[in-house]
């Protein structure tokens, strides 16, 4: 107890001036230690009331110095002065299941399933803010990392196996410890949605996360908060602590952990805020603006406090792509712009360096194989690049190709676009690209696409009767044949004649048909086929009468028929007859004259088959007639003889005749001598001398044909004498 009126020097001083008194204590103030004052005045001897009585606390605040310009203050609840609870901390957690409840003094529970029952999924969220200016940092301070620790005391896990917890950053500064709950941040300030929307209430953004498993023993936990820090260290620090529980189909996900309040009996366990700061306030960051791929970069950063007075120290280096160590050397890897970050703390400098593609070193491209059909094309990719993979561009590119197409054409530079080889032929194919530092070969299978058309192989013209063999062969668009089968079903049909279903063609009747092939698949095809005449099976021979005179010609018609009936109308030449009699005229009919009247034949001969027709000629116009007698024309007298009568045609052909008249031209002879018919006469020979016979014949009624036969009549034996 100080009294100025009597203390003495190791107590302390007490000096006034007119408006200001102040006390300076006499012995050192102790680190955390709390003191009470008030003052009283005295009159003389006479003491005065007092005043109220003040309190103050001498802090210590857990503080250390980390090295590379950063220190650490933790925030926990009391542990700077206990008996004021400073700093505060305040945390609390907000129930699904009592959306109603504060918990400000309860433990904090997260996860799911917290209340409910076995097939509950009513969530916990953890609250915890901080306002770090309870503790006075330097005035150059900068908040650099933090990370918050809580105390886990137990876990209840019906069904799942672990839960990650992780720290958002709560948004909404309406939070109050006293009376958050589900649906509030604070009186009359209500979440943005029931249960701290995500987006509003608080971030999306991760700060860090936690597991925690079924088997976890009571013990600490630790979340890297620092995306949680403003740059400042006067700032409040909130954040949100959500537990997913691992899944548990079929069942539901349930998993709580209770952590240690600020509250908590055991300060020790209390949450802590494990608050890094620094005096830097900002790097300069300098290197060059471009590289290749191929060649290193040295950057360089340097610190600066809050005057721009450069602070020695490190950086923690980070590049996009690429390598870069802890020195700042960088080495190149992909091209295009990388960004290459200088860190500490929270303080964060970028450069761009625009990186090249280095010196062409391989082509690749792909596919390396592949198969299509020739109705396909390939979509290939093609290449140039460095040491680093990164693609080269202006490299010139040279294509050839064993068969087949690049439809894009066969020169390019890179960067290429989707280069397309188009196929023709079936079978493997390459497509070769040359450039300055070599080539590279790309393998292409080519199958057989669609049938597209048919092609028949066969004959023109077949001879009626004979077989020959007709196939097939289908094609795709490019020529290349197709696989049988692919046309699922193969039907013949013809005009005439017969097929098997191999196309084996059997001809028939004369003339020009079709042979057509039809598929499953719906193509089809027609050869015109012309059927000639087949092998001879007949001959036949037909005369325009079987029967005529000899003074009549006839014309023999010719037909050839073969094995299948067909029939080819002919004419023979001489050569091929044979004529009993009379004369063969080679004309279109051949023409036969007779001669003899008779029963005549005649025979045609064509390629070993004969013929004969047999034609009946009978005598033609009379031109004559021949009367004559079987024997002597010197008669006895008594005697008699036949005479018989003939008519004759041109060509000495003989018939009996039909004689009109008949007499003996001598005036004195007796025509009673003649016994006459049509066709002979009986004459007597009765007086001795020279007689003549004469017989008429009259042709159709007015030509008069004759002939006579003489007779000379000698005595007959004595048979009486007369005397006179």
């Amino acid at each position: 107890m100080f009294y100025s009126w009597n203390a003495t020097s190791n107590q302390g001083l007490f000096s006034n001036t007119t408006s200001l008194a102040t006390f300076t204590p006499g012995w050192d103030l102790e680190e955390g230690g709390v003191y009470y004052w008030n003052i009283q005045g005295i009159n003389g001897s006479i003491l005065g009331p007092r005043s109220s009585t003040w309190a103050f606390a001498i802090g210590d605040p857990n503080t250390q110095a980390l090295g590379n310009n950063i220190w650490n203050m933790d925030y926990q609840e009391g542990n700077d002065v206990e008996e004021f609870n400073h700093p505060i901390v305040d945390d609390t957690y907000i129930s699904e299941g009592n959306p109603s409840t504060n918990y400000k003094t309860d433990a904090l529970k997260i996860g799911e399933g917290c209340t409910g029952g076995p097939t509950s999924s009513e969530v916990c969220i953890g609250i915890i803010q901080i306002d770090l200016s309870q503790v006075p940092l330097t005035g150059d301070a900068r908040a650099h990392s933090g990370s918050l620790a809580i105390w886990l005391e137990s876990v209840s896990a019906p069904t799942s196996g672990w839960m990650d917890i992780t720290a958002y950053a709560l948004l909404n500064s309406n939070f109050r410890e006293d009376q958050a709950n589900w649906n509030q941040a604070s009186l009359g300030n209500n979440w943005t949605s029931a249960g701290i929307g995500a987006g509003s209430d608080r971030s999306t953004i991760a700060l860090g996360t936690v597991r925690v498993t079924a088997t976890s023993l009571a013990g600490w936990f630790y979340i890297d908060v620092s995306g949680a820090l403003a740059a400042n260290v006067n700032e409040t620090f909130s954040v949100v602590l959500i537990g997913t529980p691992q899944p548990a189909s079929p069942s539901t996900a349930q998993f709580t952990a209770t952590f240690s309040n600020s509250e908590a009996t055991n300060v020790a366990h209390r949450p802590t805020l494990s608050f890094n700061y620094t005096s830097v306030f900002d790097i300069s960051l300098t290197g060059a603006g471009t590289t290749t791929s191929d060649a290193p970069v040295q950057m360089s950063a340097t610190l600066l406090d809050v005057d721009n007075v450069i602070i020695s120290g490190d950086v923690e280096w980070t590049t996009s792509n690429g390598v870069i160590n802890s020195t700042g050397f960088f080495t190149p890897d992909q091209s295009g712009n990388v960004t290459i970050s200088a860190r500490f703390g929270r303080v964060i400098v970028t450069h761009t360096i625009i990186v090249q593609p280095g010196i062409p070193t391989t082509l690749i491209g792909g596919p390396l194989a592949s198969t299509i059909t020739s109705d396909e094309s390939v979509s290939m990719w093609l290449n140039v690049l460095d040491a680093n993979s990164n693609l080269v561009p202006g490299v010139a590119l040279s294509f050839t190709v064993t068969n087949g197409s690049i439809a894009e054409g066969n020169s390019h530079t890179t960067p290429l676009g989707a280069i397309t080889y188009m196929p023709w032929n079936t079978g493997v194919q390459w497509v070769n690209v040359t450039w300055s530092g070599g080539s590279l070969s790309l393998q292409v299978t080519v199958t057989e696409g669609l049938p597209d058309y048919l092609l028949m192989t066969g004959f023109s013209s077949i001879p009626a009767g004979e077989t020959r063999d007709f196939n097939w062969t289908a094609y795709d668009a490019h020529d290349n044949p197709v696989t049988p089968y692919r046309l699922l079903s193969v039907n013949w049909t013809i005009d005439d004649g017969n097929i098997t279903q191999v196309g084996g063609y059997t001809a028939d009747k004369v003339g020009f048909w079709n042979v057509t092939l039809t598929t499953g698949y719906g193509l089809s095809i027609v050869q015109n086929v012309e059927t000639t005449h087949g092998a001879i099976f007949d001959l036949e021979v037909t005369p325009s009468t079987y029967a005529l005179t000899a003074d009549e010609d006839l014309t023999i018609n010719t037909v050839r028929i073969d094995i299948r009936g067909n029939r080819l109308n002919i004419t023979l030449p001489t050569s091929a007859w044979v004529v009993s009699n009379g004369t063969l005229f080679e004309e279109d009919p051949v023409r036969w004259s007779p001669i003899g009247a008779a029963t005549q034949t005649i025979d045609a001969t064509l390629e070993g088959i004969t013929t004969r027709i047999i034609i009946s000629v009978t005598h033609g116009e009379a031109i004559g007639i021949d009367i004559r007698i079987g024997s002597s024309d010197v008669v006895t007298s008594g005697d008699s003889v036949s005479i018989d009568a003939y008519n004759y045609d041109q060509y000495g052909n003989e018939w009996i005749g039909a004689i009109d008249v008949w007499e003996i031209d001598e005036s004195m002879a007796d025509q009673s001598w003649l016994i006459a018919s049509l066709a002979y006469a009986e004459f007597e020979a009765v007086t001795i001398g020279s007689w003549t016979v004469t017989a008429t014949y009259m042709h159709n009624g007015d030509t008069a044909m004759t002939d006579s036969q003489s007779f000379t009549v000698e005595e007959g034996p004595l048979t009486s004498i007369v005397l006179t």
